[in-house]
């Protein structure tokens, strides 16, 4: 299944020109569907589930080393 992800801020900036708030009728649709064939989005890709672990943890290694940093901070202040 293909589908794609709109930028929050390409469809806000589409609501003010045209767009009501709600999204659910026949008219807004359209608006959306005009908005897709005037710009040039990408599909939306899945990504693996290796590639997912592989951004956690490195989001796990940065928080940390973030906290050693602070913790060895505290550590040397104390001493001081």
């Amino acid at each position: 299944m293909l589908y794609i992800l709109l930028n929050p801020i390409i469809s806000h900036q589409a609501k003010k020109s045209s767009l009501r708030k709600v999204k659910t009728d026949a008219f807004d649709v359209y608006q959306l569907c005009i908005l897709y064939y005037k710009e040039e989005f990408e599909p939306h890709k899945m990504r693996g589930i290796h590639l997912l672990n592989l951004r956690n943890l490195s989001r796990q290694q940065e928080i940390i080393t973030n906290m050693y940093v602070e913790a060895k901070l505290q550590f040397h202040t104390i001493l001081d």
